[in-house]
């Protein structure tokens, strides 16, 4: 005859949720060394298309019209990291589908 002992571990939460004004790092949470962060950045773009005869459009696109730059800081925005300038970018052209809607 055998016998069988079931075992079971229990382990407490334990959690530190604590930051701390300087987080150890150069400079506290807001210096050069701490987390990544986007510049501000509000950029407008636009689309527009036109149906035509037998599954044609013609369409046309603008990127960044208000030509907005786009960047990245460590900490605080005194500490860039990257800064990208792009002009604004305006296609157009066709687009053919076989599968067309019929009126």
């Amino acid at each position: 005859m055998s016998t069988s002992q079931k075992f079971v571990r229990w382990f407490p939460p334990a959690s530190r949720n604590a930051c701390p004004d300087t987080d150890g790092l150069p400079g506290g949470v807001n210096g050069p060394l701490s987390d990544v962060y986007f510049y501000s950045h509000f950029q407008i773009d636009a689309q527009g298309s036109i149906a035509l005869n037998h599954g044609l459009q013609f369409v046309v696109y603008g990127l960044n019209l208000n030509n907005e730059v786009f960047g990245f800081y460590q900490g605080s925005p005194q500490y860039m990291i990257q800064r990208e300038y792009y002009q604004p970018t305006v296609a157009a052209g066709f687009r053919w589908s076989p599968h067309f809607e019929r009126k």
